[in-house]
């Protein structure tokens, strides 16, 4: 790390040693169970900027201090590491005189150009980096103690001083980041929201004489984020978790956490304020398994555009930062531009290969970024151009936008001239993707793209369109409604390239009919609300496969006419006297299919003012709604972590930034952090709002006033016509180390009851609530069933599969009114049994029928069958099949091992076992707490097979498409579910399964138990 340099040393120069702090600081207690706090200075070291534990930071030859000496301001002084102690070379303008004093911070800022020692300003930044295994050293505003020089200096002498003694200003936390079923994502970032946690402050050098005097004030930064450059994934378990170090004001912070790895995006509450020291690391556990998970991806905008992201594959993307590609420039031909000071504005792709983007591949690029597509032919020719930056959002590829090239690279940058960091080009690579479609738009048949946008064919009716060869509309000219032909306009280059169809009436195409269209075509669905009327402006053409008609589509028109055309538009006259076409061609790529029953298009929008508790009865919300005819849907959460009644009135009543605003209206949930909650209310006419209390206070009515009628107040008058519904939450797991359920002396139905009892008190009769969501009685109903008190993931978090599922039904039952017979979505992560979904929407029922008392369930537990003590056989006769009629598949185990089908850390050997003999590779060792089979394919495991697993035990279905592709994400353990039946659906678009099997909780196995985890998980056929 040491290099050597020369010191800075022009007119007359002094040579100052640095060294730490000489009065060591006082060890400060840690928080029980929290680990020790450790001092970041070595003491015996000089020259060591910093120590953690064993990791030592030391200056390197880069590093500048601002230094103050007698009548020299902020010189800028770098460090000289070749000689020990470390020295640091003064710009003095003058002789120095004993007695005349030296000041120091680091590092060195030129905006300190004109101030004084007094008066210096200093920074933690607001976004770091990490490279390594200890915090970002440059974010740790240092300074000196005040030293004063021992003798006089002389204009040109260099000699010795004295020794300047730095103190770090900040503290450090040391987030510890595990989770065992995420342990294969690459921990990107982390991001702590809280209030005065970094940014600029103003310091005097002069005042620093003990502690009280390194206290910062004034930096008022709220978001904190730390980009993870090295590769650091996410650990296993406590043990092995990750360290992600952040520079903080020191104080006591509480707030939100974000942590952003390859999959997803993790928020994760701080609810209890920590302490964090100055000078200190302060270790804070951060375990993903209670944190709100949230996939990241650029899906919604593929859906928004009317593509079904079920059908396409993204591509595999490797970015370089800080570069780009200028393909007609001889220096660089296909190589990367890093030289030049605009590289810092870009990020650069790989370069593709012509079949890596077939035609109907998608092209999408989010809000506020653009991308140039550069071009070659061969990868060592320089082109005569380069394409224009497109910004388009969503841009189907077809051969012309090939157009004779053979390769293409992508530029990334911002669409206004912005340079980047780490954490801008880590966004940037974000909202860019390329989306391959299993199904080839350009060949497949219209009724193929019908079944692939996930309607139907079978009822829909194909209607005939009578074509205008060479014509088109257009509706804002005083054409009106009559086509532009050869006739009117003679024979050019605009009219040949399309086609028209006549004009439709709004009875001819119904609520539910579809325009379907091929790849590689596009239409612009001219329309008129009179025929005789000319219109101001047109629509704007569509290249969408499918678009569903509803009022919406129609606004205020009532007739309609299509021209059509090849995407990009050329001449369909393949000859010159036009007796070959290409007419047909576009013809036979357009549909219009109405359906042969009437459709009813229903909108819903519901929008939750909550906390964690809202967001789990919210996720698995819109399958529902779209399984009970809703097909425009909106759902949004405004959400804070443990967020009561107080925080949400203070928040609204001042437009405070601090919440996370989620939305789902493709079916896939997006966010956006420091969102202040007036714009989200004012962004939709919201059908619904639901409010709810913060967990911990939800049964003290109390502590509901005055603060539901402020929150309420600023709803109403930002949203008038919504309606307004409160959401009553559920009491704790009985076993809850919650601190707030001592506030019901951790007594399961006295919370229950407490819960109640508010609601009935302060919402009851409240006439701005027109509904309530009993989900509180939901749960409690449930917990009567064979399933029992075991709904939570963490003891008041709902859990992923029944928790959630649960609580959404709920929300779905009142808000809609629907018959929960009609519900069978089911998230493609989770399984279910028919048994489990009965009890769920039978407790259902019944909390919306009697709202404020615990029903028994149609379900309860059978005490007479004990599943962990019975036969893999007897549980499958058990829960209802014939084993005469199965047989027994062969399956072969390795002890002590298991698989991972989204890791790369086997060197890219995406189905091999994680196990002793690769421990080198992978770096866990919980491979000692599994057993797995072998990789099975799909045709030895048919519809109709049962799995089985004993009671005490789980297992994991891990499953591939391909064994030589990772997977993007790992199934869900399968906990509850003694017997699973196998169907299409549990295959889903996987080829391959291998099965991961441990007792629940996981232990540490040994021979004996291996064989007996052997003997308790089984998978039966059904013989032919």
């Amino acid at each position: 790390m040491n290099k050597t340099i020369k010191s800075l040393l022009l007119f007359a120069a002094v040579a100052m040693a640095i060294t730490s702090c000489s009065r060591p600081e006082p060890e400060m207690p840690a928080d029980s169970g929290k680990g020790a706090y450790t001092y970041l200075f070595n003491l015996s070291q000089a020259g060591t900027k910093a120590l953690i534990g064993d990791d030592s930071i030391e200056y390197e030859s880069a590093d500048a201090l601002g230094v103050f000496a007698g009548a020299t301001v902020n010189s800028k002084s770098q460090v000289d590491v070749t000689t020990t102690p470390v020295t640091v070379g003064v710009k003095a303008t003058a002789a120095l005189q004993a007695g005349d004093m030296v000041y120091a911070y680091y590092p060195y800022s030129a905006e300190n150009a004109s101030a004084q020692a007094t008066s210096v300003t200093l920074n933690i930044p607001v976004v770091q980096s990490q490279n390594g295994t200890s915090y970002d050293a440059d974010a740790m505003p240092m300074v000196s103690l005040p030293c004063p020089v021992e003798g006089a200096v002389q204009a040109g002498a260099t000699e010795s001083v004295g020794n300047l003694y730095m103190n770090n200003l900040g503290a450090v936390a040391q987030f510890n980041i595990y989770g065992a079923s995420y342990a294969s994502e690459t921990i990107q970032s982390v991001s702590f929201l809280s209030e005065n946690l970094a940014g600029d402050f103003t310091f005097d050098l002069t005042a620093v004489a003990d502690e009280d005097d390194l206290a910062i004030e004034g930096a008022d930064a709220a978001l904190v984020k730390t980009n993870v450059s090295n590769t650091l994934s996410v650990g296993a378990s406590e043990a092995a978790g990750s360290k992600v170090y952040m520079v903080l004001t020191p104080g006591e912070h509480k707030g939100v956490l974000t942590i952003t790895t390859s999959a997803a995006s993790y928020t994760y509450d701080l609810e209890t304020a920590i302490r964090f020291n100055r000078s200190k690391v302060r270790p804070v556990n951060v375990n993903l398994a209670n944190a709100l998970r949230t996939k990241i991806d650029v899906i919604s905008a593929l859906e928004a555009a009317g593509y079904d992201h079920r059908y396409y594959v993204p591509l595999e993307m490797d970015y370089t930062n800080y570069a780009y590609y200028k393909s007609d420039n001889s220096k660089y031909g296909s190589g990367l531009c890093t030289d030049q000071s605009n590289c810092v504005r870009f990020v650069a792709t790989r370069i593709f290969e012509k079949s890596e983007i077939p035609s109907g591949s998608v092209i999408v690029c989010l809000d506020n970024y653009q991308y140039r597509p550069e071009w070659w032919t061969s990868l060592d020719a320089v082109n005569s151009s380069r394409p224009g930056n497109v910004t388009d959002n969503v841009v189907e590829v077809d051969e012309a936008w090939w157009d004779g090239w053979n390769y293409r690279g992508f530029n990334l940058s911002y669409v206004t001239t912005t340079n980047l960091d780490d954490a801008k080009a880590l966004a940037m690579q974000q909202s860019f993707a390329i989306f391959v479609p299993k199904l080839d738009p350009s060949a497949a048949s219209l009724t193929d793209i019908i079944s692939a946008a996930g309607y139907n064919p079978s009822d829909y009716t194909q209607i005939e369109i009578d074509y205008t060869d060479f014509a088109y509309y257009q509706s804002n000219t005083d054409y009106i409604s009559d086509l532009r032909t050869i006739d009117s306009d003679g024979w050019n280059g605009t009219i040949a390239d399309f086609v028209a169809t006549r004009i439709f009436s709004r009875s001819d195409l119904p609520d539910g009919t579809l325009i379907v269209q091929k790849g590689g075509h596009q239409y612009r669905p001219e329309g008129w609300v009179a025929l005789d009327q000319k219109n101001s402006s047109r629509p704007d053409n569509v290249s969408t496969g499918v678009v569903q008609i509803n009022d919406s589509w129609w606004g205020t028109f009532n007739y309609r006419g299509f021209n059509l055309a090849l995407n990009p538009r050329v001449d369909l006259a393949a000859s010159a006297d036009a007796t070959e076409t290409r007419c047909q061609e576009v013809r036979d790529g357009f549909g219009i299919f109405v359906p042969k029953q009437p459709v009813e298009i229903k909108s819903i929008r519901i929008l939750a003012i909550g906390n964690s508790f809202s967001m789990d009865a919210l996720q698995y919300l819109y399958g529902m709604l779209k399984d009970v005819g809703y097909t425009d849907i909106t759902l949004g959460n405004i959400y804070k972590g443990g967020c009561t009644l107080e925080t949400h009135a203070d928040y609204f009543t001042n437009n405070t930034a601090g919440y996370t605003y989620y939305q789902n209206t493709t079916g896939s949930w997006t966010s956006t952090s420091s969102s202040a909650p007036i714009a989200p209310l004012q962004s939709q006419d919201w059908d619904y709002i639901t409010m709810q209390q913060g967990s911990p206070v939800s049964g003290q009515a109390d502590t509901f006033d005055p603060y539901l009628a402020t929150l309420v107040g600023v709803v109403k008058s930002n949203c008038p016509d919504a309606q307004l519904v409160w959401h009553m939450t559920w009491a704790y797991q009985a076993n809850s180390s919650h601190s707030g359920f001592a506030n019901y002396g951790n007594d399961q139905m006295t919370m229950y009851n407490a819960i109640v009892s508010a609601v009935r008190s302060k919402i009851l009769t409240n006439s701005n609530f027109v509904k309530v969501i009993p989900n509180g009685t939901a749960v409690q109903n449930m917990r009567t069933s064979y399933v029992g008190d075991t709904i939570t993931r963490d003891g008041h978090h709902m859990s992923y599969d029944i928790g959630r599922y649960l609580t959404a039904l709920t929300y779905a039952k009142v808000l809609t009114g629907c018959d929960l017979a009609d519900v069978t979505y089911t998230p493609s992560d989770q399984t279910y049994t028919s048994e489990a979904i009965a009890a769920m929407k039978d407790a259902v029922n019944k909390a919306v029928a009697t709202p404020y008392a615990v029903t028994q369930s149609a379900y309860p537990p059978q005490d007479d069958f004990d599943y962990a003590a019975a036969t893999v056989e007897q549980i499958l006769s058990h829960d209802g099949y014939d084993p005469s009629a199965y047989s027994k598949l062969d399956l072969t185990f390795t002890n002590y091992a298991y698989w991972n089908s989204t890791s790369e850390k086997l060197g890219g050997v995406y189905s091999e076992k994680y196990s002793a003999a690769n421990e080198s590779i992978h770096g866990y060792t919980n491979y000692k707490e599994f057993i797995c089979t072998q990789i099975i394919p799909k045709s030895s495991i048919p519809a109709g097979s049962v799995i089985v697993v004993k009671g005490g035990c789980k297992y994991r279905p891990e499953g591939w498409v391909s064994l030589g592709a990772k997977a993007s994400s790992r199934p869900a353990e399968v906990t509850s579910n003694h017997t699973v039946l196998v169907n299409d659906a549990w295959w889903g678009s996987l080829n391959y399964r291998g099965f991961n099997v441990a007792f629940n909780p996981r232990v540490v196995l040994n021979d004996t138990t291996c064989g007996q985890l052997q003997q308790s998980f089984a998978i039966y056929v059904p013989k032919k």
